[in-house]
């Protein structure tokens, strides 16, 4: 999936003017290797925690809003799993001349894995 060839419809011209910031970033990056991966592992919660990435990345949502996004509890399996979507996503972000200063707040093992303890 090509986010860039996309049409994207807005219910508003408000709504539009306030996700350009998000879509900036979104359309900067190359997300076909991290929409491959969910496709084909038929995982939707990395492409949850993408669009709050970028949402955070742009600064239109603060970066306290990702906490929603820690599990209570989850398998080895699903750690496994988790560890492979942190690294492609990270990865992908780090493409795009995403500033690792940037992904700290979004992007670091201990944010994502200390639900998994």
């Amino acid at each position: 999936m090509d986010t860039k060839s996309q049409s994207v419809r807005f219910c508003s011209e408000e709504c539009k003017e306030n996700s350009k910031v998000v879509f900036d970033v979104e359309t900067r990056t190359d997300w076909f290797a991290f929409h491959e991966y969910c496709r084909i592992e038929s995982l939707k919660y990395p492409l949850l925690v993408k669009r709050l990435d970028c949402m955070v990345i742009s600064g239109a949502a603060p970066d306290d809003c990702l906490d929603i996004l820690q599990p209570a509890i989850l398998s080895p399996e699903m750690v496994l799993k988790m560890e492979e979507g942190f690294g492609l996503l990270r990865s992908t972000f780090l493409k795009a001349n995403i500033r690792d200063e940037q992904l700290a707040c979004i992007l670091n093992r201990k944010f994502w894995f200390n639900v998994c303890r």
